[in-house]
């Protein structure tokens, strides 16, 4: 965990009363208040999903490319490697993801009393990771060094921590990095696409994760000043082979009979959502399938699909976060559909899209080439360096300093659109995961001024969300709206005033 010192949120809330305090006199006198500027950090990247939520056995497979092709035609042993870590995880204390019926029932009931905020994950007991590698790594067919002990050991301190209730995660998260005051956690959906399931279905796990937006608007999360407000999952292989497709702009309460984007608009409209996150790796582009993709049957239901979402969302200035690195293809050849520049043909169509890039083409020159001409082409595109190796690895911190000092001399409009992400609780499969916030300031903050390190910190993520303007000033926008529904009579965060 990171210490306890005073964030900026709770400096922004001050300055938020001095300028309300400031608009009475200002009232008496006739004038109108000055807006308040907002500082504050968000991290814009980030999950909270429990293993409940996930096909785990085909995602755990599918973190490693070739792993699966592996498995299905030579050996299986990789499976038999991920169920033995994922059994091993599962005889620890408390270590049981709750089902989705559960944890919703207890959320509504803790909603409906005011309480203290929820509780983080209890850690690890003493000497149980070393345990836990040990009794893990006999299904491997070989010797296991002392490094690679140590990333089966990370594995499975991120397995066990995702064995536990979504609220509990969330709160975890906030107490991890205590400078943060607002928290977008992206759902996934991988059900189509893995060869497998999740325990709890998508439309559950909506209902959760508002559950866990409310709280968190009671300041029971983990910190009173803590908000989570996250993103839906929308894969569009579930809309165009799932329910009949509904109008998002008149979405009932998520289950089993609602298609993807319904259940996107619920999320936006009631849930407390702020966006969409997709994930093309799995196997899709985020347009064209049926020129790129001629062999797949159902490609032309996936561009219907993925055309109907940009709409929905450029209409309603809902933001849409897409998986924008070479990282985690669901099978060897599938980074090509994954590129920056496939979004080309998505943002002629739809110019004022508010979109992100998401890990920002990780270490690929010319992937971030492609996004960063997209982001001098149109007003509403970012880029998030989520779950960078500028954390843990100094020599990669340096280049990319190097790297980023040219391309925002290059491309001014870049200082902008950065954004800082965690990916947590991904992030903590690499080392050092929770200094990400600390790290992102060392690193940025030698090639960036003051304020400019504040627009990435922060600031930046709320232009993109669409609740601040150029002016560092709350913006009245559908989004605003939207979340002012949300909290209703709740006191609002000065990233909403």
């Amino acid at each position: 965990m990171t210490g306890g010192r005073q964030g900026p949120t709770r400096r922004a809330l001050l300055a938020g009363a001095m300028a309300g305090a400031a608009g009475t006199v200002a009232r008496s006198a006739g004038t109108a208040p000055p807006a308040p500027e907002v500082a504050l950090d968000v991290d814009v990247h980030c999950h909270t999903f429990c293993s409940a939520d996930l096909p785990i056995v085909g995602f755990v497979a599918h973190q490693i490319p070739g792993l699966t092709e592996i498995s299905r035609f030579f050996t299986r042993w990789p499976e038999a490697i991920v169920r033995g870590l994922l059994g091993a995880v599962t005889t620890l204390p408390d270590a049981v993801a709750p089902a989705g019926g559960a944890e919703l029932a207890t959320l509504r009931a803790l909603a409906a009393q005011p309480g203290a905020p929820l509780p983080a994950v209890p850690p690890l007991p003493p000497g149980a990771a070393e345990q836990l590698v040990t009794s893990a790594v006999k299904y491997l067919p070989f010797a296991v060094g002392a490094e690679q002990r140590r990333v089966v050991a990370r594995t499975l301190e991120a397995l066990y921590l995702v064995a536990h209730p979504r609220a509990a995660i969330a709160a975890t998260l906030a107490q991890t990095f205590p400078s943060v005051a607002l928290f977008t956690p992206s759902l996934v959906d991988y059900d189509a696409w893995s060869g497998d399931h999740s325990p709890t279905p998508l439309w559950q796990q909506l209902l959760i994760q508002a559950q866990i937006a409310g709280l968190a608007v009671a300041g029971r999360i983990g910190r009173p000043d803590a908000r989570f407000h996250p993103f839906a999952a929308f894969d569009p292989r579930r809309q165009a082979q799932g329910p009949a497709a509904g109008n998002p702009d008149r979405p009932r309460l998520p289950g089993p009979a609602c298609s993807a984007l319904e259940m996107v608009g619920w999320a936006v409209a009631s849930g407390g959502f702020l966006g969409v996150k997709v994930y093309p790796p799995v196997g899709f582009a985020p347009l064209d399938n049926a020129q790129l993709q001629p062999g797949l049957p159902f490609a032309a239901g996936l561009d219907r699909a993925l055309a109907g979402l940009y709409a929905f969302c450029e209409a309603a200035e809902v933001p849409v976060l897409t998986h924008a690195s070479a990282s985690n293809e669901y099978g060897l050849g599938l980074r090509r559909l994954v590129e920056p520049g496939r979004w080309a043909p998505v943002l002629e169509r739809f110019p004022k899209l508010r979109l992100d890039f998401g890990h920002f083409g990780g270490d690929l020159r010319g992937w971030i080439d492609q996004a960063v001409a997209l982001i001098d082409r149109y007003p509403h595109v970012y880029a998030d360096l989520s779950n960078s190796a500028l954390v843990y690895d100094g020599v990669f911190a340096a280049r990319l300093q190097a790297r980023l000092a040219e391309l925002l001399a290059a491309h001014p409009k870049l200082k902008r659109r950065l954004m800082y992400g965690s990916d947590w609780w991904l992030s903590a499969l690499d080392p050092g995961a929770s200094l990400a916030a600390e790290r992102f300031r060392t690193v940025l903050g030698a090639i960036l001024a003051a304020d400019e390190l504040a627009d990435v910190m922060g600031r930046n993520a709320l232009r993109f969300l669409g609740l601040l303007d150029d002016q560092n000033r709350p913006r009245p926008g559908a989004a605003a709206r939207r979340l002012r529904g949300f909290y209703g009579t709740a006191p609002r965060p000065a990233w909403l005033a």
